[in-house]
C-alpha cells in the first residue's frame, strides 16, 4: 500500500483522537449515540477491523482503546476479535488460492520477505498462535497463506486464539486511562509488555532460519 494512503490514515485517525481531547466531545453524547445506534455502531466498528486488515491502509488498533470507554471494555474487544478474525480470514484465502496478481494487489513482495524466515512451510498451531500475539494481523494472515502449508480450520483456529489477548488488554486498557486509574494501567501495560516480549524471545530462540517460496514469487516478476 502506498506511503501516502497510510500517512493519510495516520492523519485522519490522530485528528480523531485529538478532537476527544482539545475540542470536549463529550462521551456521554457519544454514548448515546451509540446506544441509539447499536447495530449500526458495532456493524461499521467491526467492519473497519476488516477493511484495516484485508487491505491495510494504515492501522486501526489506537481505535481500540478509543472506543472502550464507549462501547465498553468487552463489546470492544468482541468486536475487534470478530474484524481481524474475519479479515485475517479473506486475507489468507487471497494469499492461498488467488495466485500472485491478485496476491499483489493487497501486500507488497517486500512484506512478505520481511517475515519469510519467521514463518516456516510446516508452521504449528502453537507457533501461529505466539505469531499472532507480536506480527500485525493483516500482514501475518496474507504471509502464512502463502508461505505455509497449515489448512484452514487450524489457521482459523489458532488466529482466534491469538488475537484474544491483546484485544481485551487494549480495550480495557483504554478505560482505565480514561478514568485515571494509572495504577491499573501501568499494571495492565507491564502486562501487555511481558507477554509481548516474552513471546518474542521465545520465538526467536527457537527460529529456524528457511528459505522458502517467497524466491519463486520474485522469479514469476522477470
Amino acid at each position: 500500500m502506498p506511503l501516502i494512503f497510510k500517512i493519510i490514515g495516520g492523519l485522519t485517525l490522530l485528528a480523531f483522537l485529538i478532537s476527544f481531547f482539545f475540542f470536549d466531545i463529550r462521551f456521554a453524547y457519544l454514548e448515546q449515540f451509540l446506544t441509539d445506534n447499536s447495530v449500526t455502531s458495532a456493524s461499521f466498528f467491526i467492519a473497519l477491523m476488516f477493511f484495516a486488515t484485508v487491505v491495510a491502509p494504515f492501522t486501526v488498533l489506537p481505535l481500540v482503546p478509543v472506543m472502550a470507554p464507549l462501547f465498553g471494555p468487552f463489546l470492544t474487544a468482541l468486536y475487534a476479535i470478530v474484524g481481524w478474525w474475519l479479515g485475517s480470514m479473506v486475507a489468507f484465502l487471497i494469499a492461498r488460492y488467488g495466485g500472485k496478481p491478485i496476491l499483489l494487489r493487497f501486500v507488497s513482495l517486500e512484506k512478505i520477505a520481511q517475515y519469510e524466515e519467521q514463518v516456516p512451510p510446516h508452521l504449528t498451531f502453537w507457533s501461529l498462535v505466539l505469531l499472532r500475539m507480536v506480527v500485525p494481523v493483516d500482514i501475518l494472515s496474507y504471509v502464512v497463506g502463502f508461505l505455509s502449508t497449515i489448512t484452514l480450520f487450524p489457521y482459523a483456529l489458532a488466529t482466534l486464539i491469538g488475537i484474544i489477548p491483546f484485544a481485551f488488554l487494549f480495550s480495557y486498557g483504554g478505560v482505565v486511562f480514561l478514568q485515571t486509574d494509572y495504577r491499573e494501567f501501568i499494571v495492565l501495560g507491564g502486562i501487555a509488555l511481558l507477554l509481548f516480549f516474552s513471546v518474542l524471545f521465545f520465538l526467536r530462540q527457537h527460529k529456524k532460519p528457511t528459505k522458502l517460496g517467497i524466491d519463486d514469487l520474485a522469479d514469476e516478476d522477470d
